[in-house]
């Protein structure tokens, strides 16, 4: 669920300061009676009730010098797996963790190497066909010409 809006805890305080019990104005405004307790106690405290913002980001194990390490072994080596590269760390963040720095730094992992993003036009669904189809092959190609010849059938 999602934080109240600060016009909402205001209603339930007011409603509160007027005589309201927190279990009476927690039903009228559809709010858990302990959020009501807790938004009077922070009022009575002269604490802002402040918006909840979400989850704090947890810090990451690698610093600028280990980033620092990866990108030149990238650039050394592309084909380096994350494990490789997790043990040129000395195995202090997991492989996933260390996907998601690359992933940021803007390396991604690409037909066995590690590479640069780059500003390539997206494929479209409008590119060029990968494969030929007989109505697209010209008309001197016939389809007897396109098989191979079996031996023993003609």
């Amino acid at each position: 669920m999602g934080s109240y809006s600060k016009d909402l805890r205001h209603r339930v305080l007011m409603a509160m300061t007027s005589g309201q019990s927190a279990d009476e104005a927690a039903r009228r405004f559809d709010i858990h009676p302990t959020t009501a307790r807790t938004w009077r106690r922070l009022a009575a405290a002269g604490q802002t009730v402040a918006l909840k913002v979400g989850a704090k980001p947890v810090p990451t194990k690698l610093t600028a010098v280990d980033l620092q390490r990866v990108r030149c072994e990238i650039e050394a080596r592309p084909g380096a797996t994350l494990r490789e590269l997790a043990t040129l760390l000395g195995n202090k963040v997991v492989q996933s963790t260390l996907c998601r720095a690359l992933m940021k730094l803007g390396y991604h992992y690409k037909k066995s190497h590690w590479r640069r993003e780059s500003n390539k036009e997206p494929t479209s669904s409008a590119a060029a066909p990968t494969s030929v189809w007989p109505g697209d092959l010209p008309m001197w190609a016939s389809s007897s010409s396109l098989t191979k010849a079996v031996p023993g059938r003609t």
